[in-house]
């Protein structure tokens, strides 16, 4: 990298990360595996430019001799920081999923007009496939629980991307904070 500062480069990196997780805001539940593709694609994309420079900061101000060891240690401490933010991820997921059911089941009333309306299509439709009334009452009102839970999980990612995204521009002003400096050291062996 001996054209472009690394730093720019980890900063480039966590840009394209966040927009690419403001790209993935727009999940919905009757999207596409090619819509899918493209949010996982984007967000690739902007991991590359992370690792390998991440790697060459470590490494670059180590002498030879402790290449090993700094291996060893930033492994550990990448390893650490995955299974850190995966467990973080997961419980904002069950957190904010928790939080959406419960904004969105005030609305599961027979109080709310909308709420009857749609009830009633859907019982309509379950009588006119050839089920009981009450056995349609029954369908309809688990169709529309179902449609809640699947509603509160896709606005529960969907804030934890854009969460996630503000998390990736915050930390692009601290990546000017990292010293130019130029590889002395080597790149480790087997890493």
């Amino acid at each position: 990298m001996p054209y472009v500062q690394t730093r720019y480069i980890i900063a480039f990196g966590f840009f394209a990360l966040g927009c690419s997780l403001l790209y993935a805001r727009t999940l919905a539940p009757d999207i596409d595996f090619r819509t899918l593709a493209y949010m996982r694609a984007a967000q690739t994309f902007g991991l590359a430019f992370l690792f390998v420079p991440n790697s060459t900061i470590t490494y670059s101000t180590l002498p030879r001799e402790l290449n090993g060891d700094g291996s060893a240690l930033y492994v550990m401490i990448r390893n650490i920081s995955g299974s850190i933010g995966i467990s973080l991820s997961t419980a904002m997921i069950v957190q904010q999923t928790q939080s959406e059911q419960a904004r969105l089941v005030q609305y599961m009333t027979p109080l709310w007009q909308p709420y009857r309306d749609t009830l009633q299509q859907l019982t309509d439709t379950f009588i006119a496939m050839g089920q009981s009334a009450a056995q349609a009452q029954q369908s309809a009102t688990s169709k529309m629980f179902t449609t809640l839970l699947q509603q509160a999980s896709i606005k529960a990612y969907v804030n934890v991307f854009e969460i996630c995204a503000i998390a990736a521009f915050c930390i692009i002003p601290l990546t000017f904070l990292f010293k130019n400096t130029k590889p002395t050291g080597g790149a480790p062996a087997g890493h």
